[in-house]
């Protein structure tokens, strides 16, 4: 494959910590990075990628910086490259629901990594919490933007799920997932306020959670707002309803005689009522331990 100069630059940046781990005697490193984890729908997947010596993709970065176009093209590219490893874990939203959406990825990653036909000797994770895997494992935050092979991951992630998501599509067309792939937009939640979560919406995420209660309505309303006015560069103050009390002004003090201090009267303020605000994010059950899976690796390098 024809680099630029720049573009080679780049992707041996990219590659250094892998370069770093393989000077430390590791020959078997995997990237691994998961898709879904915001959506208000659809399933949460992982992937994990083994690259061979040498691999290089031109424009492989990040796969949130990169259009679904240049996505499709690497997916093709690495997964038809000889010599690559790649493994797919995929968690519906029923488990998601059961065991909070933390521990649905980890779940994905662990499967992702199980899923390898060649077992890996080190890995390396997006993102600051481990999946706690009997493997060495490094955390890199930022890390498919910092790595070649978390890269390769998060686009073989990315696209597997954008793919099942139009799938659904098919199934649920009043919802739109072909276009927003499950994400909280303004559509998305037009859809979810005229029709109700579907069966792939995920109940324990807000303001899914909050159907049929007497402020889902407002929540919902609330959140659409919210994904307009960020939408637009906007940032939103949170203030208080209605019209707000001056405080009382005080009395000034007066010097009394001794015995006048005795009976006096002292007022007390009252503070105004302040509405309370509404908290709009993904928030899972709470987390279940969980057994560490049985990892059956085929064949060894």
């Amino acid at each position: 494959m024809n680099l630029s100069d720049a573009e080679l630059f780049r992707l041996q940046r990219m590659s250094e910590c892998e370069q770093r781990l393989k000077g430390q005697g590791y020959t078997r490193i995997a990237g691994v990075d998961e898709a879904g984890r915001g959506p208000l729908a659809g399933p949460v997947v992982a992937a994990a990628c083994i690259l061979p010596e040498g691999a290089l993709f031109a424009h492989l970065n990040d796969s949130k910086l990169l259009s679904p176009e240049e996505r499709d093209t690497l997916f093709q590219q690495i997964t038809t490259y000889p010599g690559i490893v790649f493994g797919i874990g995929i968690i519906d939203v029923m488990t998601i629901d059961k065991v909070n959406i933390l521990q649905a990825t980890f779940l994905a990653m662990r499967k992702a990594v199980a899923a390898l036909s060649v077992k890996p000797d080190h890995l390396l994770i997006d993102g600051n919490q481990s999946p706690s895997i009997p493997i060495p494992t490094e955390l890199l935050v930022e890390g498919d933007g910092r790595s070649v092979s978390i890269a390769a991951a998060s686009i073989l992630a990315k696209v597997t799920r954008d793919r099942m998501m139009i799938d659904l599509d098919a199934l649920y067309p009043e919802y739109g997932f072909k276009d927003h792939k499950g994400y909280a937009t303004p559509e998305h939640l037009k859809a979810i306020d005229l029709y109700g979560p579907s069966k792939i919406h995920r109940r324990s995420f807000e303001p899914v959670k909050l159907w049929g209660c007497p402020v889902q309505l407002q929540l919902i309303q609330s959140v659409q707002q919210n994904v307009e006015e960020v939408g637009n560069g906007k940032t939103r103050k949170s203030k208080p309803k209605g019209r707000q009390r001056k405080p009382a002004k005080q009395p000034e003090q007066q010097t009394q005689p001794q015995d006048a201090g005795k009976g006096a009267d002292h007022r007390h303020m009252r503070n105004a009522s302040m509405p309370k605000e509404i908290t709009v994010g993904a928030k899972g059950e709470s987390e279940q331990s969980l057994q560490r899976e049985e990892f059956d690796f085929i064949g060894d390098i």
